[in-house]
């Protein structure tokens, strides 16, 4: 009987723990994990990557170019256009728009940024989440190394759209922009 008591208190104190642990999180709020600037552009402020990378895993990818993704959605008239800028430093840019009007020198107009890794031929990159669900709002997104693409890896909804990206040979960048992050 007292077995019992012990195991049933142990399963409330977790269950406890685990509602409070969110809570706290959501009374935090996302400011206390995520830095905005004036124009949008969302950097956590814990970076994880930073101090992983290491320069060999830039000759892995391509960071004379950028990487792009077309997504269209007819049911519902959207069209969105997205940019991944790699920089030699372990840094990232993502640009994105619905009328593609985005300059990839114009770093503080990007919609995130942060630090990337490359573990065994997979790009991760360590970016700010939406939403209270991860943990310290912040998101891993894996992508596939190709030739000249990256495909996007491990979500595991069957309902979510994969995305790949090319690299544009026909978009010239400034190689002398340094991140400010």
């Amino acid at each position: 009987m007292n077995t019992n008591k012990i195991i049933l208190f142990a399963l409330l104190l977790l269950i406890f723990n685990s509602c409070v642990t969110g809570i706290y999180k959501i009374a935090k709020g996302y400011e206390s994990y995520v830095e905005t600037n004036v124009n949008g552009r969302e950097e956590l402020k814990k970076k994880k990557f930073k101090n992983k990378f290491k320069k060999d895993m830039s000759e892995k990818i391509v960071i004379d170019k950028v990487y792009y993704n077309f997504y269209q959605d007819s049911t519902i008239n959207l069209q969105y256009h997205t940019y991944i800028r790699l920089f030699k430093t372990g840094q990232f840019a993502v640009f994105s728009s619905i009328n593609n009007n985005i300059n990839i020198d114009n770093i503080s107009q990007a919609r995130n940024v942060g630090y990337y890794i490359v573990e065994n031929e997979i790009l991760k990159l360590e970016k700010p989440a939406g939403n209270f669900r991860t943990g310290n709002y912040k998101i891993i997104r894996k992508y596939i190394i190709g030739k000249n693409s990256l495909k996007e890896h491990g979500r595991e909804s069957k309902h979510i759209f994969k995305k790949e990206f090319k690299v544009v040979e026909n978009i010239e960048i400034n190689n002398k922009i340094k991140p400010d992050w």
